[in-house]
């Protein structure tokens, strides 16, 4: 049957499917011991562009090359991230907590948000541009705020991602190693959305080059 050839569009969906639940996989692991998270966030984000969207295969070969690779200065953001996260998490804490008033709540949450939004474009900036610290930070700053739907959506993406690692663990736990695969495919649709018309040619296979 036609459907079931290997270049046919269902089984090649079937295929980048099985391909984002091990790479999923393979982010959660690489996480595992916290200092490395953006550093495998990062390679997350490379390899779901060079190996599954543009079919370049090598998922496994391709992440951990690019986790070398992009190791130092993905640290650096995340050690950077780490402190903000806390901050945001703390105000929004006590925020809630003091019952301030109206306007200073809903201040303190918009900029926590903004502020948390921000964030997530970091790690993606980084998968598809060689720039310093420095530079990721003004940059995705003006992006954020030019993108400010896109950069929401992530946060969003985000905050569910959580709750469905939170949540699923009690309710039905096998289903809680589905959730890096899931936030992965939306999470590069966004970040597509995001940085693409920065990118020449939309079309960061030839700025990454080969993987051999």
């Amino acid at each position: 049957m036609g459907l079931l050839k290997n270049d046919s569009p269902l089984m090649i969906g079937i295929s980048h499917l099985v391909d984002y639940m091990w790479l999923g996989l393979l982010w959660a692991i690489a996480s595992l011991p916290v200092i490395t998270f953006g550093a495998a966030t990062t390679a997350m984000l490379i390899t779901a562009e060079l190996s599954i969207k543009n079919d370049g295969g090598k998922v496994f070969t391709t992440f951990w090359t690019r986790f070398r690779r992009e190791f130092k200065e993905a640290t650096i953001l995340w050690l950077i991230q780490v402190p903000l996260l806390i901050v945001v998490a703390v105000n929004i804490w006590v925020t809630y907590l003091f019952q301030f008033s109206t306007v200073i709540s809903v201040l303190v949450y918009a900029v926590s948000a903004g502020v948390f939004c921000w964030l997530q474009l970091w790690f993606g900036y980084l998968s598809k541009f060689e720039d310093n610290v420095r530079c990721v930070l003004k940059n995705t700053l003006y992006i954020a705020l030019g993108k400010l739907v896109y950069a929401l959506l992530l946060g969003v993406l985000a905050v569910a991602a959580l709750i469905a690692l939170v949540l699923l663990p009690v309710l039905m736990p096998p289903l809680v190693l589905l959730v890096p695969g899931i936030y992965i495919i939306f999470c590069t649709a966004i970040q597509r959305k995001i940085f693409s018309p920065f990118i020449p040619h939309n079309d960061i296979s030839s700025a990454e080059g080969s993987e051999e």
